[in-house]
């Protein structure tokens, strides 16, 4: 017998939407995927074209609900409360979704903004819509957080770990930590982080301190030493699912330091 998926627990910018009261969550189409844009050039003299590039360009996500009350003034409160929960703008629409090896639902979030209801019933002191949402994000992540590497006590000047990621979408990002507990002979240094698979890496050159930390944030795009962004060279990495690893290099006299990669999957 295949699992049955409940969205009881579906929630927006942290409330559950089954806390209106006599409020049911009946459905919700997060498996439909993100729309593709497709950009298309012409070829000389055939009969085709080429694909120059495709980008997810936009996801809306429709959640069926019911409210039952007694009354029709009850229901009319329910219905107030409902539109109160749902004015904030690019929030957390956390929704359960997907079977894990355990048979349990995982949870995926995504940054939503309600646009429209669809009313379907509306019969005394019974109400039956379409909240209609759009994502300023094309992709959802689960809300729990994997952890790919998580190494204290390293001291060799390169280091390389092996992982696998998990996901849908064609590029996963994680956020990397690097925290300094000893170094010496810091000053004008280069440290290089990167993804042997696709060459792309970044180099932060800078006088580095013990007690520094360094974060790569493949997600927001940025790299911060202690909180700061920070100038750098090359292309922040990024991973394919499936295998992958990790590489970090410096030239710095000597050093200890803490390494952490973590991320949330995301799916198309």
């Amino acid at each position: 017998m295949q699992p049955i998926i409940t969205y009881h627990a579906t929630t927006f910018n942290g409330t559950a939407l089954s806390s209106v009261p006599g409020l049911t969550v009946l459905a919700c189409d997060v498996y439909r995927p993100a729309h593709r844009e497709v950009s298309l050039a012409k070829l000389a003299r055939v009969d085709s074209r080429r694909i120059n590039s495709t980008f997810f360009d936009s996801r809306t996500i429709t959640i069926a609900v019911g409210i039952r009350a007694t009354s029709r003034p009850l229901l009319e409160s329910a219905l107030d409360t409902l539109h109160q929960m749902l004015t904030a703008v690019e929030s957390n629409l956390v929704v359960t979704q997907g079977i894990t090896p355990a048979q349990a639902p995982t949870f995926r979030r995504y940054t939503a903004t309600w646009v429209d209801s669809k009313v379907k019933v509306d019969g005394g002191s019974y109400y039956e819509t379409d909240l209609v949402f759009e994502c300023s994000d094309s992709f959802g992540y689960e809300v729990s957080p994997t952890t790919l590497v998580s190494a204290s006590g390293i001291t060799a000047a390169t280091r390389t770990d092996n992982f696998t990621i998990r996901g849908s979408a064609r590029w996963q990002v994680p956020i990397i930590t690097i925290t300094y507990a000893a170094l010496t002979g810091g000053t004008g240094k280069n440290v290089t982080i990167g993804n042997p698979s696709n060459g792309q890496q970044i180099v932060v050159n800078r006088t580095w301190s013990i007690n520094d930390i360094l974060v790569v944030n493949a997600f927001d795009k940025t790299v911060r030493v202690n909180g700061s962004l920070v100038a750098f060279s090359g292309a922040i990495p990024e991973w394919t699912i499936g295998s992958g690893s990790w590489s970090y290099t410096d030239d710095i006299t000597s050093r200890t330091f803490t390494a952490s990669l973590v991320y949330s999957p995301r799916f198309i």
